[in-house]
C-alpha cells in the first residue's frame, strides 16, 4: 500500500487543498490495489470510471487519465525550474534593522 502524505490541519490554502487531493488519490490507489480480487474486479468494471473528471482550464479528462492528472503537483515557476534543472536560486537573508 502506498504511503500517503499527511496534511496540516490549518487553513484552506491552495497547498492544503492540493495535499488533500493527493491524499485522496493515494488512499484510492492503495484501496484498489491492495487486494488482487478487488483490483481485477475494478479493472474489469472499468474503474476509475468516466464519472471521475479532472478539469484544467477548458480541458476535461476522465477515468484513469483524470486520476493521473489529479496526482500531478502544481508548482510555482521557480519551483518547477528548480526541479527540472536541479539548481535552486540562492536564499537571500532578510535585512535586519
Amino acid at each position: 500500500m502506498p504511503r500517503c502524505r499527511t496534511r496540516s490541519p490549518a487553513g484552506s490554502t491552495f497547498r492544503n487543498k492540493q495535499d488533500a487531493l493527493l491524499d485522496e488519490a493515494c488512499v484510492y490507489e492503495g484501496w484498489s490495489e491492495n487486494d488482487i480480487v478487488r483490483s481485477i474486479a475494478l479493472d474489469a468494471l472499468g474503474f476509475p470510471s468516466k464519472n471521475l473528471e479532472a478539469r484544467i482550464g477548458g480541458d476535461v479528462v476522465t477515468g484513469d487519465a483524470a486520476l493521473q492528472r489529479m496526482k500531478t503537483l502544481v508548482l510555482a515557476d521557480q519551483a518547477k525550474e528548480s526541479f527540472q534543472t536541479g539548481v535552486d536560486r540562492p536564499l537571500i537573508a532578510p535585512e535586519t534593522k
